[in-house]
């Protein structure tokens, strides 16, 4: 396996020291510098796999570092280190993706030493060179795994207080009203690998019939373990946008469903909004037929791309999910609390559900649930498990009496 090779530009040299430090520790070939034109001469011939790039340099900025990567094609990962204001990353995160350069992720400065090597060995593990052969085989070898992750109803927690009971704990239940479906390729060599580090090998490869099917499949087996314990909910399935104009797809996954004793309604394809906006007629098409077979639609990552409010309401969606992006910032932006609300409305008006992603604090689901979102995805509710997993909550939840499925939140109460 070759070594990865990391190249980092920062105008502070003690931050190239740091990022050099940890990269080298954790496997990485590295070159730094401090200097554009270094750097630009750098990704000609150290061709590197890895890139932390500073936005605030003091001669050139990262959106003219992002041409110039762009221009080379350059195909390494890109890593934000900034300390720049929370929406100028943000709008620099939108232009690097749809620049062609693939984004990595965002690490705020003053960053920790564990968040930036935590990011590293996630890029390592995911950046080895994969092969089409390799995927193939791992459909073939059992190798992928489909975890789910809960989605919850936003203001479940709050049914004790308003009935006027004092809960006897912290603990506050939330119900479970979904599950997203999240492959995972648990690699005999390189752990378990998310969905980053194939999903475009198998669009490219055109792999992604056999994937999305696998994951389908795997769904409805989940579905039909719940409900022999008395769990009923949809879950959401991702529909890559290289399947949206299969003219056959909705009659193909609509015998699916059925082979399995389900009803198209215990399925919600989650399309992104990019894919839903690239061929509009054709894709309001195959999206209304599948509406009319019964399927639900969610609009995946709204807010990151182009929808036209005409387009919005046009298009067959019963559900929108507001990107995690929007509640990241909420806390540190009045800006991005306006644009959650502004969306969470629009959307109610046109009949449309809203699900926020995201939701890691009990500050968050407060914010939330005070602007009227219906229900919130994230590692508050639940990180992504397994089948079986989910089960023994819902498992323990009859065993408490209960007769639909909960998860338990840890609410910090405000005294009365």
């Amino acid at each position: 396996m070759q070594t990865p090779r990391l190249l980092a530009l920062d105008d502070d040299p003690e931050i190239t020291e740091i990022i050099a430090a940890v990269a080298s520790e954790a496997g990485f070939d590295v070159r730094t510098t401090n200097d554009h034109i270094a750097f630009s001469k750098a990704l000609t011939s150290f061709e590197p796999t890895v890139i932390t790039l500073d936005l605030n340099m003091p001669s050139v900025d990262g959106f003219q570092l992002t041409r110039i990567l762009a221009e080379q094609k350059t195909t390494a990962r890109t890593i934000l280190v900034s300390g720049v204001d929370t929406r100028v990353i943000h709008t620099a995160s939108k232009f690097i993706s749809e620049s062609g350069v693939t984004l990595a992720g965002v690490i705020r400065k003053p960053f920790s030493i564990s968040e930036l090597r935590q990011k590293l060995h996630e890029i390592k593990r995911g950046t080895a060179d994969l092969s089409p052969d390799d995927l193939r085989a791992a459909l073939r070898g059992g190798e992928l795994r489909v975890y789910y992750q809960p989605k919850i109803a936003v203001g479940s927690h709050l049914v004790g207080e308003r009935a006027g009971r004092k809960p006897r704990s912290p603990d506050i239940e939330a119900r479970i009203v979904g599950a997203e479906a999240l492959v995972r390729w648990a690699h005999p060599d390189r752990g378990l690998l998310l969905p980053d580090a194939f999903i475009e090998l198998a669009e490219h490869s055109r792999l992604m019939v056999p994937l999305t099917a696998f994951v389908l499949r795997s769904s409805l087996e989940a579905i039909v373990g719940w409900r022999q314990h008395g769990a009923e909910f949809p879950v959401s399935v991702n529909l890559s946008a290289t399947l949206l104009y299969d003219e056959k797809l909705p009659e193909r996954l609509t015998k699916l469903v059925h082979d399995f004793g389900l009803k198209p309604a215990d399925i919600v394809l989650e399309i992104t909004e990019d894919a839903a906006m690239g061929d509009v007629k054709t894709a309001m098409e195959i999206l209304s037929r599948f509406r009319l077979k019964g399927f639900g639609l969610s609009m995946d990552d709204f807010g990151t791309g182009y929808t036209s409010l005409r387009e919005l309401y046009r298009m067959p969606f019963n559900e929108i999910k507001i990107d995690r992006s929007f509640l990241e910032d909420m806390d540190e932006t009045q800006e991005a609390r306006t644009i959650v609300r502004s969306i969470t409305n629009l959307a109610h008006d046109l009949g449309l559900s809203v699900c926020a992603e995201g939701v890691e604090t009990t500050e968050a689901l407060k914010a939330i649930n005070e602007i009227g979102c219906d229900t919130a995805q994230g590692f508050l509710a639940g990180r992504p498990a397994p089948a079986h997993e989910i089960t023994k909550t819902i498992l323990l939840r009859n065993a408490a009496g209960r007769k639909a499925p909960y998860c338990n939140l840890v609410w910090v109460r405000e005294s009365s």
